[in-house]
């Protein structure tokens, strides 16, 4: 395979791997060692790995709402600007193709 053509893994891919990690992690400390004690260090590492996937989940929302947001508006905009110049004009035949 050309390694030119190879794509980078989607963001998909690192947080469901991200999800898997920490999901290992816990398990092992839980599931496969049910008599081992579990740390404060072992809690705090769950906790930063779990708020570390939780914050860039809400980055993706977040820059994806603003993408949303730009593409409505720009699409708004113009028909906007329609609609006024056929109230102006009173332009019969544009608000019936509209």
């Amino acid at each position: 395979m050309n390694p030119s053509r190879q794509s980078l893994p989607s963001p998909l891919f690192s947080y469901r791997t991200e999800s898997a990690t920490l999901f290992g992690f816990v398990s092992r400390l839980l599931i496969k060692n049910p008599g081992s004690v579990v740390t404060e260090k072992d809690t705090e590492l769950v906790a930063v790995k779990a708020l570390g996937v939780g914050m860039e989940e809400a980055r993706r929302a977040w820059e994806m709402a603003w993408e949303t947001m730009a593409v409505g508006c720009c699409a708004f905009i113009p028909a906007l600007y329609v609609l006024l110049m056929c109230d102006i004009l009173d332009l019969w035949w544009i608000r019936i193709l509209l």
